[in-house]
């Protein structure tokens, strides 16, 4: 589902409207404008960031252009006279706080100061302006929560770590973990003692099916019913799919065992598909398969140490879209400290309630 919010506090209205030679709106406040927040319209890749003719400088002060990928909703918009709070390549999230009105007229372009909005349909073309006002059409401001959300951090787990304390994972400040329950026919034997043992810790928990090429979407269904049911005793586990090594190159393939999946009564959470994996099997476009948002993989050297540490120096590149879907959840380490072992770590943004249940 497309997200698009105000770029401005409710508090703040337009000061100059969309017409001919003023290819955008202005957004004020009474009262005084200068260090009132920005926010993202929609997720996307920051393509400026810094100084700009019309919009000021130097660097942070100028303006911000965010390319929109299809699944965030499309599209180009431009954010001017304002003090940028990312950077160029930086991946933003929509309703993110990206920069504050720049106060300043001697960096701002020369104006009272006020936020400038352009939008786009396509990419970034002098000329090819339309009115952000229709755009966009009473999208909301976004809360404090949508704006800077809270970083939780959780890990996946297998038969490869049959002896980690799940409890010593949970005092160690993960709020999830996401269980391996089968491999095509292949039923996990540790799922069973992983679950109970991350529902006693108060972690919020999935399994996660990787997908085989041979294996029918009827044949992974039964598997999975085999072990969620045995140690949940019922459906109500949230499943992921993991695509990567051994899983095909025909996305029909995984639809089929997604739609099977759901036909029995199994909310299916995440598609975890390396982007390394997506390229390497011609990057399908998986906009229209029905696959749910992506759980992506993206290292980020040195990997080793703990969770916040090595999540700090990550960077965003992580949460870039691709193949139509957007990242909600990121792998950002597979040699992390946790509870004496050295695994798989993720992060969500956000409550993880929204995505677990």
């Amino acid at each position: 589902m497309v997200q698009r919010f105000k770029p401005i506090s409710d508090d703040c209205h337009i000061t100059s409207e969309f017409a001919t030679g003023h290819p955008g709106v202005d957004f004020g406040r009474d009262g005084g404008s200068g260090d009132q927040p920005v926010f993202a319209a929609q997720a996307g890749l920051v393509t400026h960031a810094g100084a700009a003719q019309g919009f000021g400088g130097p660097a942070p002060a100028g303006w911000i252009v965010i390319d929109h990928p299809t699944a965030a909703g499309s599209g180009t918009t431009v954010y001017g006279s304002i003090i940028a709070e990312v950077a160029e390549g930086e991946w933003v999230r929509a309703g993110q706080r990206i920069a504050r009105i720049n106060p300043d007229p001697n960096t701002n372009g020369g104006t009272a100061p006020h936020l400038h909005f352009q939008v786009h349909p396509f990419v970034w073309q002098p000329g090819s302006q339309i009115d952000p006002v229709a755009w966009l059409d009473d999208a909301p401001t976004p809360t404090p929560a949508q704006s800077n959300p809270p970083i939780c951090y959780g890990v996946d787990l297998s038969n490869h770590q049959p002896d980690i304390n799940l409890k010593t994972i949970a005092e160690e400040g993960f709020e999830f973990a996401i269980l391996k329950a089968t491999e095509g026919t292949w039923l996990d034997p540790c799922f069973q003692q992983h679950y109970s043992a991350a529902r006693e810790a108060g972690l919020h928990t999935a399994a996660y099916a990787y997908v085989r090429s041979e294996t029918s979407p009827q044949e992974h269904a039964d598997a999975l019913d085999n072990v969620v049911r045995a140690a949940a005793g019922d459906m109500s586990v949230p499943i992921c799919l993991d695509i990567e090594s051994g899983s095909g190159t025909d996305p029909d393939h995984w639809r089929a065992i997604h739609d099977e999946f759901t036909s029995r009564g199994y909310q299916v959470i995440l598609t975890y598909l390396p982007r390394w994996y997506w390229q390497q099997v011609g990057s399908p476009d998986l906009a229209d398969t029905g696959l749910p948002p992506l759980w992506s993989s993206h290292y980020v050297e040195p990997q080793q140490g703990y969770a916040s540490a090595i999540y700090q120096r990550a960077g965003t590149g992580g949460w870039r879209s691709y193949g139509g879907l957007l990242v909600d959840l990121w792998q950002f380490s597979s040699e992390a400290t946790v509870a004496g072992h050295t695994i798989d770590v993720n992060a969500y943004l956000g409550d993880p309630r929204d995505l677990f249940g």
